[in-house]
């Protein structure tokens, strides 16, 4: 059995393998072309360019899980939860220039690996574990804010098609089940297509 220093580089060298992805050159450029139309096309004043509000900020913490674990920062959700005035608004200004610069702390990017055993696997091998990536809480509060402004323009706008049920408020994939249930039960029944 691994231990100690020998260990960890087993992890690292599996976990690597698994997760070097090349982008391409031409994504690349894309990428980078899509940004320069973004930059451009941000300063149109809409909602969705606005600066985040202190509200749109504490139902984001409101929402926040209790007893889950902090990434590289070391800052939890608990922590987030008990801010006081002056540095919730100083957070937000934080958020708020990021969303504006479209600059995202490195911090918020990076993630602590842990290696969690799969039940009924042998401990000694590297393969036994599954990687989970412990990442910024400010940064998913961050997240948050901006999933929320997100999922509710696609609502406003009718942007998602009827059929998307899943990851969106009200509806559920069961709702699918249902349908596909029933469909198959009128062809079934009536002998025709769909």
């Amino acid at each position: 059995m691994l231990t100690g220093r020998k260990a960890a580089n087993a992890f690292i060298d599996s976990y690597e393998e698994v997760s070097n992805i090349t982008v391409p050159e031409e994504k690349k450029q894309q990428v980078h072309e899509e940004r320069r139309e973004f930059n451009q096309r941000k300063h149109q004043e809409d909602y969705m360019n606005k600066p985040f509000n202190m509200k749109e900020f504490e139902e984001a913490v409101k929402t926040l899980s209790q007893k889950k674990s902090p990434g590289p920062d070391k800052v939890t959700n608990e922590m987030l939860q008990h801010l006081g005035p002056r540095a919730k608004t100083k957070l937000l200004d934080l958020f708020n220039n990021s969303w504006n610069s479209g600059h995202v702390p490195q911090i918020w990017r990076e993630a602590d690996m842990v290696p969690v055993h799969k039940k009924g696997k042998d401990r000694a091998k590297v393969d036994s574990y599954r990687p989970i990536s412990l990442t910024s809480c400010v940064g998913k509060l961050m997240e948050r804010l901006i999933n929320t402004r997100l999922s509710w323009h696609l609502e406003k706008n009718n942007i998602l098609t009827p059929e998307q049920a899943g990851f969106r408020q009200h509806r559920s994939t069961e709702d699918q089940v249902a349908y596909i249930a029933q469909k198959i039960e009128m062809v079934t029944r009536t002998r025709s297509t769909c």
